[in-house]
């Protein structure tokens, strides 16, 4: 948790440069034993998203990366077996509003409420956004 801040700076940066940038929203790997290993997401995929709201957003699924290293099993990975990749729609943090028929006026309403109620307001919608990119990451086969 304590590095969250700085790693979210660190993907900005990567992302101000115009760099592609890989992230794991649940924000590490699962150590469940047994399915499904997919967890909650974290919000720092939305927030990174509203931070560059034209920036594609491509959601992932790595299918069969247990066969290959599961966690507290395996010491070292098993190279030969497969993972599939699995790859969604692209969306940018724009288009995601767009489609959630959020409009420009309650986009500038945000921006004048006070520093508070506008931090409870984004916090909605970066937890929608998560929430709905993880469906979108289960739907792709995601375990």
């Amino acid at each position: 948790e304590s590095g969250a801040a700085d790693a979210l700076a660190r993907a900005s940066d990567i992302l101000a440069a115009r760099r592609c940038l890989g992230i794991f929203p649940e924000g590490t790997r699962s150590k469940n034993p047994e399915a499904p290993f997919l967890q909650k997401g974290k919000t720092g995929v939305a927030r990174l998203a509203a931070a560059y709201p034209n920036m594609p957003v491509v959601p992932l699924a790595l299918v069969g990366s247990r066969e290959v290293m599961a966690p507290k099993i395996h010491r070292l990975p098993r190279f030969w077996r497969r993972i599939d990749v699995n790859i969604g729609h692209v969306l940018s943090w724009n288009d995601w509003l767009i489609k959630k028929g959020i409009s420009v006026e309650q986009v500038d309403e945000l921006r004048k409420m006070d520093a508070e109620k506008r931090k409870q307001a984004l916090a909605v919608l970066f937890r929608s956004f998560t929430d709905d990119l993880m469906i979108k990451i289960k739907e792709l086969g995601a375990p």
